[in-house]
C-alpha cells in the first residue's frame, strides 16, 4: 500500500513537472544577446534558496542545444530552443525516474523553476535563468574543471 502511494506522489510529481515546462510564458521582459556556451554548472540557487551543498548540476551543450544534469535525485534533459531574440525556451524535460525520499522536495523545486525560464544572463562564471519578470529562478556557477 506504501509503495503505491510512493508511486503516485512520484507520477505526480514528474506529471506536474512536464505541465509547468509545457505551460511557460512566451515573452521575455529583457533582450539578450548572448548565446549559451559549453560548460558545466554546480547549481547554487533556486530562487532565493541556497542548494551549494545539494550536488546539483547542469551542464549546457550549446552545440546540440541540450541542458541537463543531476537535480537532487535523478538525471534530467532539456532539449532547448533560443530564439533571435534571445527568449529560452526549455521544452519539456525528461528524468529518471528514482524515488530518493530525502530529495524529492528539492527535485520537485527544481522543476518548477525550470518551468517558469524564458531568458537567462551569462556572466562572467555565473549562468542565471530567469523568468519572463526577471526573478532569477536557478542560479549556477560555472565548474572550475573547465
Amino acid at each position: 500500500m506504501k509503495t503505491m502511494k510512493v508511486i503516485k506522489s512520484l507520477s505526480f510529481v514528474i506529471f506536474a513537472s512536464l505541465v509547468l515546462l509545457a505551460c511557460k510564458a512566451q515573452k521575455q521582459n529583457e533582450a539578450n544577446t548572448t548565446k549559451l556556451v559549453n560548460a558545466d554548472y554546480l547549481i547554487t540557487h533556486l530562487g532565493d534558496e541556497t542548494v551549494s551543498d545539494e550536488e546539483l548540476t547542469m551542464e549546457v551543450d550549446a552545440d546540440e542545444q541540450r541542458i541537463s544534469g543531476y537535480s537532487g535525485c535523478n538525471n534530467y534533459k532539456f532539449e532547448y530552443e533560443l530564439d533571435e531574440n534571445g527568449r529560452l525556451d526549455l521544452g519539456l524535460g525528461v528524468a529518471t525516474k528514482m524515488y530518493c525520499e530525502d530529495s524529492m522536495d528539492l527535485e520537485s523545486k527544481f522543476f518548477q523553476k525550470a518551468g517558469l525560464v524564458t531568458n537567462f544572463v551569462l556572466k562572467d562564471n555565473t549562468l542565471s535563468l530567469k523568468s519572463k519578470s526577471g526573478e532569477i529562478l536557478i542560479k549556477a556557477k560555472k565548474n572550475r574543471r573547465h
